[in-house]
């Protein structure tokens, strides 16, 4: 096929000539999508060393955006610290090729979960997905946006869409589950996360999903089995499983063992840094809504990425009415 000279020259722009750099990347977007700490921090060597191999290969400054932005949001670092080092890259791509949607993705998921510039994710993830329509991620984070919103319909479309484009990604697959399980539609999210284990059964993340949902339908003893295999897959202390164990033993009315994990994540979070989020959640299960409130609060000033998700998660339906809560969502202007 003969190329006009614009198209040739935005895939020299798009991609390296460098086929060592090709490689290193393609083993970074390898383990970035382990969604593990380790995984995403082998990413962040392999992204750089694709850059020294090519110093202007943009694509691998947005994977390294990706990953700073992952680490953000799973609360492997601090938001502080992490997102403004994720923006730092994206805009190095963009600044290599400014047709990049891969960079775009990576601003929208940004201004999504650490700026909460609603308007301006929105626009990023259009921008991206006009710039390459069958970018799979960038359908994958916008669903997780419009889902955060309640606009889960559309969510809905831009997930199916992400499927259709990469329809063996654990991820995708798993989180098609998300807007089901805010519009409390259980079974089909069940259903999601299952399908995410067909794909890989050592997905970590869609057992801690599973368990999640299986103590919403108060079916403990699934539901702890499937947190258990969460922490065997793992192989490593990590706050997401220890908060959704708290919430299953809350559930339960497990007090003494919910109050347990609750003391564990402070003892951690004097040490290292623990979502903000996490520990207001054990204190709304356990009915302590003065202390979760203060830590919602917290985190908000600390612009903790899971607050974006406040407005549409079921474990806020008891604490939803409270002035104190109304008044976080005006503030995050997610109250409409």
């Amino acid at each position: 096929m003969n190329l006009l000279g614009e198209e040739k020259t935005k895939i020299v722009k798009r991609y390296t000539q460098d086929p060592e750099a090709w490689d290193l990347y393609s083993w970074g977007r390898y383990f970035w999508n382990k969604r593990t700490e380790d995984g995403i921090t082998t990413a962040i060597k392999y992204f750089e060393l694709a850059i020294e191999q090519d110093p202007s290969y943009a694509l691998a400054h947005a994977g390294l955006a990706d990953c700073y932005a992952l680490l953000g949001f799973y609360a492997y670092l601090e938001p502080n610290v992490a997102f403004p080092k994720a923006m730092n890259a994206a805009l190095e791509a963009l600044n290599l090729d400014d047709t990049l949607a891969e960079a775009y993705a990576s601003l929208g998921y940004i201004a999504t979960n650490y700026e909460w510039d609603w308007e301006r994710a929105e626009s990023q993830f259009k921008q991206a997905i006009a710039l390459n329509p069958n970018y799979a991620t960038a359908h994958h984070w916008y669903a997780g946006f419009l889902s955060s919103m309640g606009r889960y319909d559309e969510s809905l479309v831009q997930w199916k869409k992400a499927r259709e484009l990469d329809p063996g990604s654990s991820i995708i697959n798993m989180e098609v589950g998300w807007p089901y399980y805010h519009k409390r539609q259980y079974d089909l999210a069940i259903d999601a996360f299952q399908n995410a284990l067909l794909i890989d059964e050592e997905f970590w993340k869609a057992h801690c999903g599973l368990a999640l949902i299986y103590s919403d339908k108060e079916m403990y003893d699934d539901a702890l089995a499937e947190i258990q295999k969460a922490d065997i897959l793992l192989r490593d202390w990590q706050p997401w499983i220890e908060w959704t164990r708290g919430i299953i033993y809350a559930h339960m009315g497990k007090r003494e063992e919910a109050q347990q994990v609750l003391e564990s994540l402070l003892e951690r979070s004097e040490k290292e840094y623990v979502s903000p989020v996490f520990v207001a959640d054990l204190h709304f299960a356990l009915e302590e809504n003065d202390q979760g409130f203060e830590w919602l609060r917290a985190a908000y000033t600390q612009r903790d990425p899971h607050v974006v998700h406040i407005k549409v998660l079921p474990f806020y339906d008891s604490v939803r009415s409270d002035t104190r809560f109304t008044d976080i969502l005006k503030k995050m202007r997610l109250d409409k």
